[in-house]
């Protein structure tokens, strides 16, 4: 509110001071400094006195300039900045200017502190689609056949992003909206047109998701290797091995230059279409989950588990590791964990093994006859999605 009344004042000094200056060269013109009214006179007398002065009687030109200053500053120093959130977001933009797509956060709804530039274009179409790429890549997180479109959407609104545009219209809020509901229409649609065995909302979430995947990457392909490489978010790469049928990961882009580039439906034929249908989806699964939950080089994963006796395990994975059993691929660790129990804490020999998420722990109490064993899904871990 300040600023805003500091900018109307330097407005309203500025545009007043510019009307009193061409009022007095309006008298001094047409009547003369004797003719006009008292106070340009005076101010007439003034600038003669000053003039007057050696070396800085050649300034006297400045006070004219000096009623107008003071507006000036105030309008450049609080001249409005981009929309706080609740305000409208249609600002009147300058024929130079680029669009800016800012970005806030709903979790932190109202604060300034975590709104970021997301980068500034040329044409208010590609600003649109920026904005909409951020809000799909929110929606592919909360995406579940099983809730209703309230639900979801309460929670986008909730933790998603909210982009917006300076010098445009666009509404996440509207947008969000639109593609749950589009979601969800798919699936009713399919579930009357289609056979049943395609029908199943966990086969249609994975196609969905695979399908927002796909305009962030690129293939590439060799002789015995084929590639999926993220052009965007964390910009993981998955490889699958022709041979073996089976993924790796952790490849480096820079050692790909060179490969030719391929397509998707080719890599879909490869890598999915060696199997039952049923296989077929686990697979893309994996994959999904690797580019969206994969963590980079020298990355550290730490999980924890809830056990008997309500105490909790915690534990560390390295990158290859997380990334590997996130594919679906068979992953053996041994080491140590701490058990947490209340404010008691132990350092415990612990095992691990998991394979096509299907995840068993051992941690080994005093004595090795004393263990505890526990079998579950990888998306019980603790820490799973952060």
């Amino acid at each position: 509110m300040i600023r805003k009344f500091a900018y109307a004042l330097g407005k309203f000094l500025f545009y007043f001071s510019i009307a009193s200056i061409l009022i007095i060269l309006f008298f001094v013109i047409t009547q003369g400094w004797s003719e006009s009214p008292y106070p340009i006179k005076t101010f007439g007398k003034f600038l003669n006195w000053f003039s007057d002065i050696p070396i800085i009687g050649n300034l006297s030109f400045l006070f004219w300039a000096l009623p107008v200053l003071p507006g000036y500053l105030l309008m450049e120093y609080f001249e409005p900045s981009a929309p706080v959130q609740g305000q409208s977001r249609v600002t009147e933009s300058k024929t130079t200017a680029k669009f800016k797509v800012y970005v806030d956060d709903h979790f932190h709804y109202m604060d300034e502190d975590e709104r970021y530039l997301h980068g500034e274009f040329d044409d208010l179409t590609a600003a649109k689609e920026a904005c909409e790429k951020i809000v799909d890549d929110c929606l592919v997180n909360i995406f579940d056949p099983s809730k209703t479109s309230e639900e979801m959407y309460e929670s986008y609104m909730s933790f998603g992003d909210d982009p917006f545009i300076e010098g445009g219209n666009f509404d996440a809020a509207k947008y969000a909206e639109q593609q749950i509901e589009k979601y969800l229409a798919s699936i009713k649609s399919s579930q009357k047109n289609e056979r049943r065995d395609i029908l199943d909302p966990w086969k249609l979430e994975v196609k969905y998701k695979y399908g927002l995947l796909l305009p962030e990457s690129e293939i590439l392909e060799d002789d015995e290797k084929i590639y999926f490489c993220q052009t965007d978010r964390h910009k993981l790469i998955a490889g699958w091995d022709k041979v073996s049928k089976k993924w790796f990961t952790n490849c480096v882009r820079e050692d790909l230059e060179g490969l030719s580039f391929s397509t998707p439906k080719r890599f879909e034929e490869i890598v999915f279409g060696h199997s039952k249908d049923e296989d077929g989806y686990y697979e893309k699964q994996f994959l999904i989950e690797y580019l969206l939950f994969g963590i980079g080089t020298g990355e550290i994963k730490t999980l924890t588990k809830s056990v008997n006796d309500e105490a909790i395990i915690e534990f560390s994975l390295d990158n290859q590791t997380w990334n590997e059993m996130l594919i679906g691929n068979k992953v053996g660790v041994e080491g140590m964990c701490k058990h947490l129990k209340g404010e008691v804490e132990q350092i415990l020999n612990f095992a691990l093994l998991c394979e096509k998420w299907n995840v068993t722990t051992e941690i080994v109490f005093d004595e090795y006859d004393n263990f505890e064993q526990d079998t579950f899904s990888i998306k019980q871990f603790g820490n799973y999605y952060s």
